[in-house]
């Protein structure tokens, strides 16, 4: 039971101090004889009624401190030597009470062990100081909590691990962070969540990983960010997207491709650009279009 130093059947120099401090302030009568029997459980009990505590006849920091506020703070509490936080030497702390292990201060908790800090606490582990919890152990750094690991803190989520960034939680994985999502990791930058790629960020939309662009996104090409479509990555531009090529952004069309035009879709091929189509890439025009692509005239 957290937080709880002695009860019925504990033995030893803690339960004989506990029988001492009984006889002391209640004329209890008890046999210091070590051993947390019936008579000292009942003893207990009736302190507990007189302090206005619950009475469960179990010795922890309320029940000990309440003892210490009649003892006046001159005799060693029942967790002193057996780690108890509470005792008369104050609050919990290395100097006085020894490296923190749960087995011999109890599960902590910083109503009883104060705000978690390393120099006090020791390296956070989840074995040692219970499940990493910003209410528990304070809002998560690594400077305080060592560097971010699901395996060490949980996993990640910024309502418990604070917003993500690389400074703080270390370079953005997807096996260490969890799938990229705005809400939970912010919104998409290569700064921060690293050079976009679909292993590491998921497959590319403008809703999760904002409207495309090359600065943000990288240099265009469809086994990254998809098969072209103007919806998703805007309407075609090569400064943008790149020389247009179909391989890279799918058969031309002007619905999505924009009107034809040299500057934009280059030098016009009918091995990229389609057959010659007027409705599709414009009037002809022998020095745009080829001599070769001219309509048959009947």
């Amino acid at each position: 039971m957290s937080g709880v130093y002695l009860k019925n059947g504990s033995q030893g120099v803690e339960v004989s101090s506990w029988q001492e401090q009984l006889n002391q302030v209640l004329q209890a009568g008890l046999a210091v004889d070590g051993h947390y029997g019936t008579a000292t459980e009942q003893a207990t009990r009736q302190f507990q009624e007189m302090m206005g505590l619950t009475a469960d006849g179990l010795v922890g920091p309320q029940t000990e401190g309440a003892m210490q506020s009649q003892l006046g703070g001159g005799q060693g509490g029942a967790g002193q030597g057996g780690g108890g936080a509470g005792s008369a030497s104050g609050p919990y702390h290395p100097d006085t009470h020894g490296q923190y292990h749960p087995q011999s201060h109890g599960e902590y908790h910083p109503d009883t062990h104060g705000q978690f800090h390393p120099q006090t606490h020791g390296e956070y582990h989840p074995d040692t100081h219970g499940q990493f919890h910003p209410q528990t152990h304070g809002e998560y750094h690594p400077e305080t909590h060592g560097q971010y690991h699901p395996q060490t803190h949980g996993e990640y989520h910024p309502e418990t691990h604070g917003q993500y960034h690389p400074q703080t939680h270390g370079e953005y994985h997807p096996e260490t962070h969890g799938q990229y999502h705005p809400q939970t990791h912010g919104q998409f930058h290569p700064e921060t969540h690293g050079q976009f790629h679909p292993q590491s960020h998921g497959q590319f939309h403008p809703e999760i990983h904002g409207q495309y662009h090359p600065e943000t996104h990288g240099q265009f090409h469809p086994e990254i960010h998809g098969q072209y479509h103007p919806e998703i990555h805007g309407r075609f531009d090569p400064q943008i997207h790149g020389q247009y090529h179909p391989e890279i952004h799918g058969q031309y069309n002007p619905e999505w491709h924009g009107v034809y035009s040299v500057e934009i879709h280059g030098s016009f091929d009918e091995s990229i650009h389609g057959q010659y189509n007027p409705d599709l890439h414009g009037a002809h025009d022998p020095a745009v279009h080829g001599e070769h692509t001219a309509p048959q005239q009947y």
